[in-house]
């Protein structure tokens, strides 16, 4: 394992649509501390260094976490508040390699959940689904995309379920749950600036279930409230490709 073959991995999965930016953000800066104590693996981090460097917040942080542990990028084991920071360990790309061809091939071999069309969702629905969630541990992706487009009516549609957004939607569902998620979609249909009648730009899915993007939704950042606090040069830094999803 060195240097250039933990970098080319992770380039290789990024253009595989496995990796965000923001998660090969936080990998690049693992690898550099990494490099920087000597390649001392497993190392300490201290998170609000992290968080400070990266800007982010602990939210956001333990998302990616998370999700390149999922991936098999790292290990790593909570700190002690105040007396020891995390630890990571680097994996090594072989490895994961392996354990990303097998998360696809769980993901693939899952058996669908029961899908009942409807045009209406309400509270047994959304429990129904909360329960086969709980239950099986698979997420019912069928559920998620028509809680989508029945809430967000201003927004665009989704067409296609790709390999790419089922991975998106897996990272968000494990992080908040199915009713945190739908609940996202309520404000982010409720939000003026987000659903384009406050400005030429509309939020779309995968710039909803981007983490970081999630967790500002939920924590208000786009409310009636807080609206007029958002910049209009924000407006682009929150474009994303929408053709590259087909959505």
């Amino acid at each position: 394992m060195n240097y250039i073959e933990l970098i080319n991995n992770m380039w290789s999965m990024r253009e595989q649509g496995l990796l965000t930016a923001h998660e090969c953000d936080l990998y690049l800066y693992l690898v550099h501390r990494c490099n920087r104590l000597g390649w001392s693996n497993p190392f300490g981090q201290p998170s609000d260094i992290t968080c400070a460097v990266l800007g982010i917040n602990r939210n956001a942080l333990v998302i990616r976490r998370n999700r390149l542990k999922r991936l098999g990028f790292i290990r790593s084991k909570e700190g002690e508040r105040k007396t020891e920071p995390p630890l990571y360990a680097l994996c090594n790309p072989n490895d994961t390699q392996n354990t990303t061809l097998r998360m696809l091939q769980a993901d693939t071999l899952a058996t669908p959940p029961p899908v009942t069309s409807t045009n209406t969702i309400n509270k047994n629905n959304t429990k129904h689904n909360k329960t086969l969630y709980e239950n099986k541990r698979e997420v019912d992706y069928q559920f998620v995309i028509s809680s989508f487009n029945e809430i967000c009516k201003s927004l665009p549609k989704i067409a296609r379920l790709i390999e790419g957004r089922k991975l998106k939607i897996d990272a968000i569902v494990l992080h908040i749950g199915i009713d945190k998620l739908v609940e996202c979609f309520k404000l982010v249909e409720e939000s003026y600036f987000l659903s384009k009648r406050k400005s030429k730009w509309k939020a779309t899915f995968d710039w909803i279930v981007e983490p970081e993007n999630t967790v500002k939704i939920l924590e208000g950042s786009y409310s009636a409230e807080n609206e007029s606090s958002v910049p209009d040069f924000l407006i682009g830094h929150h474009k994303t490709n929408i053709e590259q999803y087909g959505g």
